[in-house]
């Protein structure tokens, strides 16, 4: 009898670390695609600009949006009036999600418009 209920506590503290780390596991590979999905989408907003759109779902499944900053230079030089830095941010999040977004961003060095 207290064989069994020794047992029984190992198995239930065996079934618990099974539990979490396959949990851990998930939220990480959520987390994986989440990345993998962003790194794309500013990608193509990058190559694209500015023909594709600022916001979207993909497959039902995730919503996206991608916001544009202005970037200061670190170091000022005589170039500085040819182009101008921006910082592109997407944010990736599944739709029924209650937590944070996913964030990737990036700048970019982009022409500078004559005045």
């Amino acid at each position: 009898m207290i064989a069994f209920a020794v047992l029984s506590m190992l198995l239930v503290g065996v079934y618990t670390i099974v539990t979490r780390s396959f949990s851990q596991q998930a939220g990480a590979y959520r987390t994986h695609e989440e990345m993998l999905l962003a790194r794309a989408l500013l990608e193509e907003y990058v190559t694209t600009y500015p023909s594709m759109t600022r916001s979207g779902t993909y497959k039902r499944q995730w919503a996206w949006s991608v916001r544009e900053e202005a970037e200061q230079a670190l170091m000022p030089t005589e170039a500085d009036h040819l182009f101008r830095f921006i910082r592109v941010t997407v944010e990736v999040l599944p739709v029924d999600a209650q937590r944070a977004p996913t964030t990737l961003s990036q700048v970019i060095a982009r022409k500078a418009v004559a005045p």
